[in-house]
């Protein structure tokens, strides 16, 4: 049976701006006959856009460079995944990073054994557990699987046909209930609603400001971006403390102010 090529893809993000087409493939060589690859780089400056995508001959390789990880490139950690296509790469969570699945429409006559049997195609998994409605045994018809690596779980979704206990079955990302998800062109990341909060409230004081003091914009504005940034890789305490920075000057920028006017 031939292989469906996008099990074949990788996509590698966190490269360097100076990376080549040839460093690339000279990295990930070792693990099998590379049909394709290139970096992503910018029109105008032709520099490197962080990211870039390989094709193997096989899935095996693929799964040999994956189980290599982590890959250290010109100096730098980067980070391969699993190739979603353009189509699925606008489902919701497309790029989320999660270590479990949701499959759906399992029938009665499937048992957890047949659950294992079919993650066990992918990497043995010890729990699994049919959902069965609250104070009954009535099978709900969906279970979740957890699996020790989200290459596992991107490996599985890419695939459109699944069967269990010979049925048909909806397979997906099983993603978080809670919070919010903001998407990036090369990843998603979990936004709670506070970060949320702190993030418009520093930019209304922010904006407000640069209205009557335009010599310090520059500066204000380079501290929201650097807090948005912040928000987006969920580093709380640095949000916190950038937060603290923005509020400096705007107390400052508005004492000026003041002392302008009187």
């Amino acid at each position: 049976m031939e292989e469906p090529e996008q099990l074949q893809k990788l996509f590698v993000e966190r490269l360097g701006f100076e990376i080549t087409d040839e460093s690339l493939r000279n990295h990930f060589e070792p693990w099998g006959i590379l049909k394709d690859y290139v970096v992503r780089r910018d029109p105008k400056t032709k520099s490197s856009r962080g990211f870039g995508f390989l094709t193997y001959a096989t899935v095996e390789e693929v799964d040999a460079a994956m189980n290599a990880r982590p890959h250290k490139l010109d100096g730098r950690v980067v980070e391969p995944k699993r190739a979603v296509s353009r189509e699925d790469s606008q489902r919701p969570g497309a790029h989320l990073p999660v270590k479990q699945i949701f499959v759906g429409g399992i029938k009665e006559d499937t048992e957890e054994h047949h659950l294992r049997d079919y993650s066990e195609q992918y990497r043995k998994t010890e729990v699994t557990e049919i959902m069965t409605d609250r104070g009954s045994v009535k099978k709900r018809g969906f279970a979740f699987i957890p699996f020790d690596d989200h290459d596992f779980v991107d490996k599985t979704v890419i695939q459109k046909f699944h069967s269990v206990n010979g049925h048909n079955c909806e397979v997906r990302k099983a993603l978080p209930s809670k919070g919010w998800l903001m998407f990036h062109p090369a990843k998603q990341v979990k936004i709670v609603p506070e970060m949320v909060v702190v993030v418009v409230e520093v930019f209304l004081v922010g904006m407000t400001t640069l209205a009557f003091w335009e010599e310090t914009s520059v500066a204000l504005l380079a501290v929201g971006m650097a807090i948005v940034d912040l928000v987006m890789m969920e580093a709380i305490l640095e949000v916190v403390e950038a937060t603290m920075i923005f509020a400096i000057i705007t107390i400052s920028c508005h004492e000026n102010l003041i002392k302008q006017v009187q």
